[in-house]
């Protein structure tokens, strides 16, 4: 039998902005904070309300900032090394002239060699992505004299928020 069930997000509400680091661009951003009312539905029936919750979003690309987008040197070291294992397989077992045919044979030494090649090309160009942290550290301090969502003026206090829209700034949480 087969259940379809997920999650629905209801009544999304931009409720907080701020520029910081994201991830999948790459590069500092506007992030808006989406509120919504979260329920666990089974065929498509809203049947457990989850609360309410809030979600980064990067106003560029339109996904989450904090998501790791880079593959981790580990899981490349990890398919390199079973590509080894395979490639040793194929050129010295015995075994494998009579199931395969010369032409096949030759066909998939030269092939796995080659994935294990650009396997081991894509490990050792591997660059490691930006901790969240770091990623902070490239955002400037600045302080928002507009807001960035609907360019309204920011009304000072804790924290700030657009005098328009009434949409909080919320700053980049700094290492103290």
């Amino acid at each position: 039998m087969i259940f379809f069930q997920g999650f629905y997000h209801f009544l999304p509400k931009t409720t907080a902005f701020r520029r910081d680091y994201c991830r999948s661009c790459q590069e500092v951003r506007t992030l808006t904070q989406i509120r919504t009312a979260d329920f666990y539905h089974l065929y498509w029936i809203p049947v457990l309300p989850l609360g309410l919750w809030k979600r980064w979003k990067c106003a560029g690309c339109g996904n989450k900032p904090y998501r790791h987008t880079k593959t981790s040197r580990a899981a490349k070291a990890f398919l390199a090394l079973v590509l080894a294992v395979i490639t040793f397989e194929f050129w010295f077992e015995p075994d494998l002239a009579d199931e395969f045919s010369s032409q096949e044979l030759l066909i998939c030494r030269i092939g796995i060699s080659a994935l294990l090649a650009f396997a081991l090309v894509w490990l050792k160009r591997h660059s490691p992505e930006l901790t969240r942290e770091q990623g902070h550290a490239l955002v400037p301090h600045l302080a928002i004299p507009n807001c960035l969502l609907c360019g309204g003026p920011m009304q000072r206090g804790t924290p700030d928020h657009c005098q328009i829209c009434n949409r909080k700034h919320l700053p980049v949480p700094r290492e103290q």
